[in-house]
Order: structure tokens, then C-alpha cells, then sequence
């Protein structure tokens, strides 16, 4: 009966680790779509993408991959903390559809390859991640990878004569072909109530860490009336660019003072916005361009006249318009009214990718019987199943591994006796105490 047992154990063990002939040559495929347009009506035709493997990463579902983004997200950068495979590059089609077909079971990092070698604008997807399986076709649409600018203030109400905490800050556009960024520009046009104090420091973030920029060597300021523009100089440019190579999450911030200077401003709510334009975006005017028209009246004598246009932004053919940062807002209180800070931005930078998320507790270790028990697979069967499949789990299921689970059934066949002797011998144990 116990050799029985045994038996059947190492049988059920050697088909539990017995190779599926019909995944070891599977692969699997991957296409990639993207539109020339937000609606998706017209398709891209000739943009590249670049898949490679994180072969760190197991495979997991999309939902799962979104969630290790957050929590780690060098995952999408290029240099994810793990091995990568080798590049594939494939282009898309007419219909906008990028193909990639032979690919082996996992994680995979896609991301488009820029084109563009000037200050123009170019519509780049953003990195993701993406699980390809076996015999499995996965398609996915890439979506465009937004430049966006935030402006926020340190105080939610301040009083007269006080000085504010600005901060503006900025994501960077993908890096041209060769690697350069041409154009940043941001410009604060302040409230008639503030007065401009001081541009207090640039910086530029990823999650290798931080710089700061210098005043007339990396950028330039230009002060007009209640107006500051803020000019990259090509050393500062080629910092940026240096910085945001291969880091989509890296951030420029730009800290100002400005002081609140009207009495009659007292139960006002000033709302600043900063324009930002970085490669092949409108240039923002800083003042109203003044014009001299000549010309002749109804006698006959010349007349000159000054013409005064408003401000408005310098754009050729179809650049996309200056990008608004998102309004920052305070009110202004009396002397004896309680001041209420933000706390949200009191703490100044925020390092890119820093944000945290917390993990479900990892659930129970052992197996939920019928009957609600919390088993721990303590049976002799268990232990069997849980060493052998612990071989098994080390060995490839190809054609080359088959020695491999032949000597794995036969360690488990072996265990299986040794477990079942030791099991009776503990039996034999118990029956000996019993006696009297």
C-alpha cells in the first residue's frame, strides 16, 4: 500500500513537471498604432517605435504594470534598474500600425524615436509598458506625451506688503534626433498689484537627481515693466537636454519673489498664469509692439501716427499656441485677518517620480481548504508537489530539459518514499506512546 502510495505521487509529478511542447517555440506579437490627429481619424505614416524587454520585470497585467510605474518610475526611462533586451525598431505603416512579431514572452518598453532636427514641433508618443504573451497578438494605441506647466504660490491669503513664493514648473519635450533641445521660454506676466522682487533660482530634475542653473550663463532674464521672461541660453539648453535623454519625468522649476504693493487690493483674489513655450511652440510677445504709419491726407500733406498693437504671440504656420500654466491664486486679507499658507507648496520642490504608493499586505503563505482551514500544506503529498515543483520551476520546458525533469521525478520519487517512511515511523511513535 505504501509503495502504492509512493508511486502515485512520483507519477503525479512526473506529468506535473512534463514539458508543454507547444510553448517552447511559442512568441509572441505587438502592434503599435498611432493617429495623426487627437481624433484618430487620419493615421501617422513613418514614425519609429522601439520596444525592448525589461527582462528583470516577470509578466504581469496592465493594470499591474500601471501600479509599477507609480511606484518606481525609472521603469520607463533608460535606465530602468534592469537588464534590457536588445532594440527592435519597426516603423509604421500606412494604416499607422508599427508590427513587431517574434517576441518572446514578457515585459516590453516602448517608446517613439524623435526625427525631428530643428526648433520645430513634433507630436512624440510617451514611453509605456506593455505585456506581450505567447501566441497572443497585443495591440495598443500610443498616445502623445503632453508638455505641461504649473504655477502655484506659497499662501492662499496674504496682506499687503508681504512677499510671495512662486514657483513655476515645467516638463521638457523629448530631446531631436541628435539628442539637442533648441527653445525654452517662460514668461510670468505678473498682477498689476505684485511687483516683481527677484528670480531666486532654475533648477532642473529626474530621478538622477538635480542642478541649478546660472543667472547670464544659462539663462537670461528680461524685465519688462511688471513682466519677466525667463530665455534658455544654449548652455542652459544643453543642460536640459542632457537631463531630459532618455528621463520623461524630468521637471524644470523656477522660483520668484514678488511683493503685493496696492492697499486697495485688500479682499481681492490676484490669479497669476505663466506662458510657456519650449521647442517649436509660439514665442510669447513680451510688450504691446509699437508701429510708425505714414501717410497722405485729404490735402495732400504727410501725417505719421503712432499705432500701438497689443501683445500678442509670434507663431509661423502652424505652430501650436504658448502653453498656459495652471492659475495661481491668493487672497488678499487685512492686517488683523488670519493668514492661511499653503501647505501643499511649502515645502518648494517636489522631486520628480517621488510620489509614493502603498502595497495591499501580501495574503496568507498557505491554501484555503474547502472547509475555510488555512492550510499549510504540512501533508506528505504537499511537501512532495511544493520540492519538485521548486526543480521544475528551474528548468526550461524545451527539448534540451528533458534529462533535467527525468532526474527531477526520480529526486521525487525518492522523497516521495522517504516522506512516506517518515511518516509512518511517526505514526509508529504515536501508537508506542499510547500504550500503557
Amino acid at each position: 500500500m505504501r509503495l502504492a502510495v509512493g508511486l502515485f505521487f512520483a507519477c503525479a509529478l512526473i506529468v506535473a513537471v512534463s514539458p508543454a511542447p507547444a510553448h517552447s517555440a511559442s512568441t509572441g506579437s505587438l502592434s503599435v498604432h498611432k493617429s495623426a490627429d487627437p481624433k484618430g481619424i487620419n493615421s501617422n505614416v513613418g514614425a519609429v517605435f522601439v520596444v525592448r524587454q525589461l527582462l528583470g520585470l516577470p509578466l504581469a497585467s496592465p493594470e499591474e504594470l500601471g501600479q509599477m510605474v507609480q511606484d518606481n518610475p525609472a521603469l520607463l526611462t533608460s535606465k530602468p534598474g534592469m537588464e534590457l533586451g536588445p532594440e527592435i525598431v519597426a516603423t509604421t505603416d500606412e494604416t499607422g500600425t508599427a508590427k513587431f512579431t517574434g517576441l518572446s514572452e514578457g515585459v516590453y518598453q516602448v517608446t517613439e524615436r524623435p526625427q525631428r532636427t530643428d526648433n520645430s514641433y513634433e507630436d512624440v508618443a510617451g514611453p509605456f509598458l506593455v505585456p506581450v504573451k505567447n501566441d497572443v497578438q497585443a495591440e495598443i494605441s500610443a498616445k502623445a506625451q503632453p508638455v505641461i506647466a504649473d504655477k502655484s504660490v506659497d499662501a492662499r491669503s496674504v496682506e499687503v506688503g508681504a512677499v510671495l513664493d512662486y514657483r513655476i514648473r515645467t516638463s521638457l519635450p523629448p530631446c531631436d534626433a541628435q539628442g539637442k533641445l533648441h527653445q525654452f521660454v517662460v514668461l510670468d506676466e505678473l498682477d498689476p498689484r505684485l511687483a516683481f522682487r527677484r528670480l531666486k533660482s532654475i533648477t532642473v530634475s529626474n530621478l538622477n537627481g538635480s542642478q541649478t542653473l546660472e543667472d547670464g550663463r544659462d539663462f537670461r532674464t528680461i524685465l519688462d515693466g511688471n513682466s519677466v521672461e525667463i530665455v534658455m541660453e544654449q548652455s542652459g539648453l544643453d543642460i536640459l537636454a542632457k537631463a531630459r535623454l532618455g528621463n520623461p519625468e524630468t521637471r524644470v522649476e523656477i522660483h520668484l519673489e514678488a511683493e503685493v504693493r496696492s492697499s486697495e487690493a485688500v479682499g481681492d483674489v490676484i490669479t497669476n498664469i505663466a506662458r510657456f513655450s519650449p521647442d517649436g511652440y509660439c514665442l510669447p510677445n513680451l510688450s504691446p509692439s509699437v508701429s510708425t504709419l505714414a501717410y497722405s491726407d485729404a490735402n495732400g500733406r504727410q501725417v505719421t501716427e503712432r499705432v500701438v498693437l497689443a501683445a500678442a504671440e509670434q507663431c509661423r504656420g502652424d505652430q501650436p499656441a504658448t502653453i498656459q500654466s495652471t492659475p495661481a491664486k491668493v487672497v488678499v486679507v487685512g492686517k488683523n485677518h488670519p493668514i492661511d499658507d499653503n501647505d501643499d507648496d511649502r515645502d518648494g520642490k517636489t522631486q520628480p517620480g517621488s510620489e509614493t504608493h502603498g502595497h495591499p499586505d501580501s495574503p496568507s503563505s498557505g491554501v484555503v481548504d474547502d472547509a475555510g482551514n488555512d492550510s499549510k500544506g504540512n501533508g506528505v503529498g504537499e511537501q512532495a508537489k511544493r520540492i519538485a515543483g521548486k526543480i521544475a520551476d528551474n528548468l526550461a520546458s524545451t527539448g534540451a530539459s528533458v534529462i533535467g525533469i527525468v532526474l527531477a521525478a526520480i529526486t521525487a520519487l525518492v522523497l516521495g518514499f522517504i516522506l512516506v517512511r517518515r511518516r509512518d515511523e511517526d505514526d509508529d511513535d504515536d501508537e508506542g506512546d499510547g500504550r500503557v
